[in-house]
């Protein structure tokens, strides 16, 4: 039996926002990455439990590849006030607030403090 999952820290932004971590469950296609990666040959899981143990709860369904439920999660994470925290955004990727992305004093401050 082999279990292959992904785990976040959901105590740091932006994966501290439940919407968040919804919108990428949506974005995530896992029956693409099933067929064409792992070559059909995994049974999903829902949840963290193998399917073949006592107790695995049956009737939990678990996320589906819908990009416009994960917006919309996304929509109503912003609508609560909270923009999403942009410091880890990929080069060349720009934040949609103002104030910049918060990454350059932070670098800054990392790198004038190693060992030259």
């Amino acid at each position: 039996m082999r279990i292959m999952m992904f785990q976040i820290n959901n105590q740091r932004p932006p994966l501290n926002d439940v919407h968040v971590r919804r919108a990428i469950s949506y974005a995530f296609d896992y029956d693409g990455f099933n067929k064409d990666i792992l070559g059909g040959s995994v049974e999903r899981n829902p949840v963290p439990i193998p399917n073949n143990l006592w107790g695995v709860p049956r009737d939990v369904k678990g996320y589906s590849y819908n990009l416009e439920q994960g917006q919309a999660e996304l929509d109503a994470g912003r609508g609560q006030g909270r923009p999403p925290d942009h410091r880890r955004l990929p080069a060349g990727v720009q934040p949609d607030r103002a104030g910049g992305d918060g990454d350059g004093q932070r670098s800054r401050a990392r790198s004038a403090s190693r060992p030259r």
